[in-house]
């Protein structure tokens, strides 16, 4: 509404199923909505812009591949990574280390606060103790300052293929993690 765009009939849903809980993502995707919108001459967002700006929804199957590396279960990530790539017409990298990147830094501030109180630790996170609980204290644990710092630059190093153009980010993204796993020693790929 601040760009004055209106959303059609079912482009809200389209826009929460592809953002996940990710509020920066959603702004992002809205602001590309608008500019659309307005380069097309119209007043409201459609369900075609919304598929043309952005490469599918990413919520649930990115839920996946957090869960799998929070979990640190290297065929689970495999799995969830392939269920990504495979449902999106469009390089999903850009999206995947968006969403990423507010878990994995979560599990790196958990980490550096050693805090096993989880009241106190949601606190520091600025988050729910229930999603501090299930989603970051244990993946904390897991990571280690260490690990988690290693994703991070993994994360770093995807972004930066995308934005200099690399001809496969997603291949960056993909060997780092899984290389990140191995490098703490959970298991066979």
């Amino acid at each position: 509404q601040d760009r004055g765009l209106g959303l059609g009939a079912g482009v809200a849903d389209l826009l929460a199923a592809g953002s996940g809980a990710d509020v920066g993502y959603l702004r992002f995707e809205v602001e590309k909505l608008a500019y659309l919108a307005k380069a097309r001459g119209h007043a409201h967002a459609t369900p075609e812009m919304v598929h043309s700006c952005a490469g599918g929804p990413l919520g649930p199957d990115v839920d996946r591949v957090s869960q799998a590396l929070g979990d640190a279960v290297p065929q689970a990530l495999a799995s969830a990574l392939a269920q990504v790539r495979g449902a999106q017409r469009q390089d999903p990298t850009p999206r995947v280390v968006a969403m990423l990147d507010r878990v994995v830094g979560q599990w790196l501030q958990a980490a550096l606060l050693r805090d096993p109180d989880p009241e106190r630790g949601a606190r520091a996170l600025g988050i729910h103790p229930y999603v501090y609980r299930m989603r970051v204290a244990g993946p904390a644990r897991r990571w280690k300052v260490q690990g988690s710092l290693r994703l991070v630059g993994v994360l770093a190093a995807a972004d930066l293929a995308v934005r200099r153009g690399g001809a496969h980010p997603w291949a960056v993204l993909c060997s780092g993690l899984f290389s990140a796993c191995l490098d703490q020693g959970w298991g066979r790929l």
